[in-house]
């Protein structure tokens, strides 16, 4: 049986209107995807899928935390994530896929959530993964420290570098 099953949804019974979904993540979900950025996280994603005539629109609000290293003293913490996306499924003869749309046959039955949830809670992880929230997470100070001291050094030795003191007096006139 397929793991992510559960993350289906019937599309053909439904009425035409909005319709509400809820969905729990967990560090098994993230498992059973390869080489996944998260390994560890717990996140809520609620659905809000507007069926109309020849397509659905659904809309998915990501909130919930993945387990990371601190990208300024490495040290393992909880960073919050948020997020909202936008799907377009429309209805077609074939099924095809294109950069913003997804589209399925009138005769498919139910549509799988999985990849775009999984995909859309990637998304929502920051370049930089750090907060200034201290009441999440501060900064190792011995680890600061350390960096302070490399780059008092760095400065101390740039400083008295007679290549480039020579290099600052040259005049392009």
């Amino acid at each position: 049986m397929d793991p992510l099953r559960r993350f289906t949804i019937p599309i053909n019974g439904l009425s035409l209107g909005i319709h509400p979904f809820e969905f729990e993540i967990s560090k098994s979900f993230f498992s059973h995807f390869e080489d996944s950025p998260i390994e560890n996280g717990k996140f809520k994603v609620a659905i809000d899928l507007d069926k109309r005539i020849d397509m659905m629109v659904l809309d998915f609000y990501i909130t919930g935390s993945m387990n990371t290293a601190c990208d300024r003293c490495l040290e393992k913490f909880d960073l919050p994530l948020n997020g909202d996306h936008n799907l377009i499924v429309k209805i077609a003869s074939e099924s095809q896929s294109g950069d913003e749309v997804v589209y399925i046959t009138d005769t498919q039955t139910e549509l799988n959530l999985a990849n775009f949830i999984y995909e859309f809670i990637i998304l929502t992880i920051p370049i930089v993964k750090i907060t200034d929230d201290e009441s999440i997470h501060s900064c190792n100070e011995e680890v600061w420290d350390y960096l302070e001291s490399k780059k008092e050094e760095e400065d101390k030795d740039s400083e008295s570098n007679p290549i480039w003191d020579k290099l600052k007096g040259f005049n392009r006139n």
